[in-house]
């Protein structure tokens, strides 16, 4: 497998296993997270890829590939600082999506209540 079909198989793993954790999926998620350790196992045999792979990673626009590239990181032992700064921020935008979540959610039931709809 060439750099460039890890990188697509690691993406499509990690958005499989974001939404079947959203949609309770179980099953589903769990059959990619073997899939997930597999990969694990090839980036073990070659740091080199693996360290140009995850960096790539690292900087993707979803942050689920990117929570996941930073705890492969940390795993190996390797790019540590920048796979703990990525962390951190996605816990941010974590912590920030779930007020903004929860901030919709009181603003439907306070509609719901009144007899209109949020759009």
């Amino acid at each position: 497998m060439n750099t460039e079909d890890i990188k697509e198989q690691f993406v499509a793993l990690r958005m499989i296993v974001e939404e079947a954790s959203i949609s309770g999926d179980f099953k589903r998620n769990n059959k990619a997270m073997k899939e997930l350790q597999k990969l694990y196992k090839t980036f073990e045999k070659d740091y080199a890829s693996a360290d140009k792979i995850l960096g790539e990673l690292l900087v993707h626009k979803n942050y689920c590939v990117q929570s996941g590239a930073a705890a492969f990181c940390l795993a190996m032992g390797i790019r540590s600082e920048q796979a703990q700064s990525v962390l951190k921020e996605v816990a941010k935008k974590s912590k920030n999506k779930s007020r903004q979540s929860r901030a919709r959610h009181k603003t439907r039931q306070s509609n719901a209540r009144q007899g209109t709809r949020h759009k």
